[in-house]
């Protein structure tokens, strides 16, 4: 089995491709449709979104669009390509166009209150009339009959602001379902489960500023334990601020569970019915029940967040979506990425690059999908776009690389086991944060496990509980988790079969306390490691990412008796690594450079190659600052002479006397010259190319920040 692994990662295939996010910002002509493929696949890009801009506008779904998809679909299929349609959700000519424009009805509401009497808008509705009691302008009680000292007051439904629709009202699915999808359907049903593998759903959302409502809810409100007190506290500032958050969160409850059922589940349904897949992403990260609902689950990671603190809520997400899918038993799970924010003048590097895509595959995710690719990068530049992280970028020359890079870590992250130590309860609206921080840093792995999936999907046996292939003996529950009797009652059966629960805060407490580590990675100051073991075929696998920005030496310790490898993720190649006996086990010796991944694989079929670990020595460094250097060379044996850059904005050209050595593009910035030197006097040229498309049509100024000359003897 290790054999055909090694092969399988030498090309894991389209099913593992990065999928980018084909803006066609601009009408497309056939001809180029086809190119932009074909230099698609020729990089490695062996899948792909096709989401239609505004700039497509009423041709939207005409025939003239539907013939450019065509297109798409058949030269994608001509090239053993996978292709997913954005459903056009929020599209200003999709779905909801037909509706919207002459039906007001499917436009977000919201819930205010306003004094009686006051004016509303014609297409406005007051709902109920109640009567406040305020003291100091705080709301204390509500009556329904009028009352001596109480206020009338109309609580109204009206309109969110801005443009939203309201996707809790069914029509609305019932729209997108009709007015798009069984369009495609008609059209294309051919390419349904071959090359057209799904429909993506983006940035699902029940809530558009102040207090959603919709029409009928206010029956399942009241008998959620609801009243017109509470109802009425999230419309005028109550004296009690409990009282509000008790309402906001039964209301927000079902909010979330109305956005799946009426909308989210009649698109998977719909979905499933025509051997397609739904791909999707909630707009909020405490919207988790949408998680559920997607064939392929999927989170939105903005610009900068693998470079913030693990402290905060936006790092919850991406593991989330991943352990969602994990119980669930599905395979994937994908990370929207790649996009710098919105902001057009900003610069989006190759180092920025490679550390979004290993921030997702360390938290679980196993498909990338990059944002943007643009049909028109001239357009892109005109509009004042993000910029473009595809073909028109000064990396795309590179980006077949870059492409296997993202296939085998997708493979090593897709099917298996990730061999958690804990799983952590979480529910819709609250992951935990701050207690699984030191998990993270000191090299635990744990899965989320929400409270739905461990009522309805989990088992206890004994003192474990079992969902789909995981099991877990150790329970970590947050203080600040809500729990209900149910609950309480299965955790219970958990515990007395012989389990561990722990509630609190210290995580990594009651992880050292019940946990015996027998494989982890031994480093000091290792805050910015990020340890996984996987488990392949029966084959284990170690994937180490360094999130931070000096290289970090460190062993990796296990007591797994097999021979190890390192498997490259850019170049596919596996090389034995020599490991030593230590307390435990064994120990391999590793250096991960910044913002780098090291993945290691084992053989099951033979054992450990043991011997001396040769440590690099540093013989001698000399510093040059300038593009063009001159430096004395004297061979000598056993010594190897290296370029190390200090920092490279962003791709590096590098030439030794004329001839071209080699181009530098990720960390570590450093390029083995040994073979291109030759006794005396060399000369190295250094050319740097900005890593960005035009910006407003211009491409900013390059940078480079010297480099030493590093003499090293291995």
């Amino acid at each position: 089995m290790y054999d055909i692994i090694c092969d399988i990662w030498k090309n894991p295939g389209a099913a593992f491709s990065a999928m980018p996010v084909w803006v066609w910002n601009a009408m497309p002509e056939k001809d180029e449709l086809e190119r932009q493929i074909d230099s698609f696949h020729k990089k490695g890009v062996d899948a792909f979104v096709i989401k239609p801009g505004k700039e497509i506008g009423e041709k939207y779904l005409t025939e003239e669009y539907f013939e450019l998809v065509e297109t798409a679909l058949h030269e994608a299929k001509r090239r053993y390509m996978l292709v997913v349609i954005s459903d056009g959700a929020t599209h200003p000519f999709g779905a909801h166009a037909e509706y919207v424009k002459s039906e007001r009805r499917l436009a977000a509401r919201r819930l205010y209150a306003n004094p009686s009497g006051e004016a509303i808008a014609d297409d406005e509705d007051i709902l109920f009339r109640v009567y406040a009691k305020l003291e100091n302008g705080l709301l204390t009680d509500v009556a329904l009959d009028k009352k001596d000292g109480y206020e009338a007051y109309d609580l109204i439904l009206g309109y969110a602001d801005g443009e939203d629709s309201d996707l809790l009202d069914p029509v609305y699915a019932e729209s997108l379902i009709g007015n798009t999808y069984e369009k495609y359907a008609e059209r294309f049903s051919k390419y349904f489960g071959q090359t057209l593998i799904g429909f993506m759903n983006e940035d699902a959302a029940y809530s558009f500023g102040g207090t959603t409502w919709t029409y009928d809810i206010a029956e399942q409100f009241l008998m959620e334990g609801g009243d017109f007190m509470s109802l009425t506290s999230m419309l005028i500032e109550p004296k009690s601020k409990k009282t509000k958050r008790e309402a906001e969160f039964s209301l927000n409850k079902i909010l979330r569970e109305r956005l799946d059922e009426v909308y989210l589940k009649p698109l998977a349904n719909w979905c499933s019915e025509h051997k397609v897949a739904l791909f999707g992403y909630p707009r909020d990260e405490k919207n988790g029940d949408a998680l559920g609902v997607y064939h392929f689950p999927g989170q939105f990671i903005s610009a900068g967040v693998e470079n913030r603190s693990l402290n905060t809520k936006e790092a919850t997400a991406v593991k989330h979506a991943a352990d969602c899918a994990r119980h669930k038993g599905i395979a994937r799970n994908f990370a929207m990425c790649l996009d710098n924010g919105g902001d057009s003048e900003s610069s989006f590097t190759p180092d920025d690059m490679m550390r979004c895509i290993n921030y997702a595959t360390a938290r679980g995710c196993n498909m990338i999908v990059p944002s943007n690719f643009y049909y028109s990068a001239e357009a892109a530049a005109e509009n004042g776009m993000t910029p473009d992280v595809g073909p028109a970028n000064s990396w795309w020359k590179d980006y077949r690389g870059i492409s296997g890079y993202i296939k085998r870590m997708s493979w090593l992250g897709a099917s298996g086991t990730n061999n958690p130590v804990a799983a952590v309860l979480c529910s819709s609206d609250y992951v935990p944060y701050t207690p699984v921080k030191p998990l993270y840093e000191q090299g635990y792995t744990f899965n989320y496990l929400t409270l739905d999936d461990f009522m309805e999907k989990a088992h206890i046996h004994g003192g474990e509980i079992h969902i789909d292939r995981y099991k877990y003996s150790l329970l970590l529950i947050d203080g600040r988790l809500r729990l209900n009797a149910d609950i309480v009652l299965k955790i219970g059966k958990f515990i007395t079969g012989g389990g561990v629960m722990f509630r609190g805060s210290d995580f990594i407490g009651a992880v050292k306390k019940n946990v015996k580590r027998t494989t982890y990675f031994d480093c000091e100051n290792g805050e910015n490691i990020r340890f996984t073991h996987y488990t392949k075929s029966g084959c284990p696998f170690f994937l180490i990412v360094n999130e931070g920005i000096t290289p970090i030496d460190g062993r990796l310790v296990t007591d797994i008796g097999c021979a190890a490898a390192e498997f490259d993720p850019f170049s596919g190649k596996t090389t034995p690594i020599m490991g030593e006996m230590a307390d435990g086990g064994f120990a391999y010796s590793l250096r991960i450079p910044p913002h780098s991944a090291k993945v290691i694989g084992m053989n099951p079929s033979a054992l450990p190659l043991l011997g001396e670990q040769k440590k690099e020595r540093l013989s001698e460094i000399v510093s040059l600052t300038r593009g063009r250097m001159t430096f004395d060379y004297r061979p000598a044996e056993g010594k190897r002479t290296m370029l190390l850059f200090d920092s490279v904005r962003d791709i590096a050209d590098i030439s030794v006397n004329g001839e071209n050595a080699g181009r530098l593009i990720f960390m570590p910035y450093e390029l083995d010259i040994t073979d291109m030197l030759r006794e005396g006097e060399n000369t190295v040229t250094v050319k740097v190319t900005r890593g960005a498309s035009p910006v407003n049509g211009k491409r900013t100024k390059a940078e480079f920040k010297g480099c030493t000359v590093r003499i090293t003897e291995k």
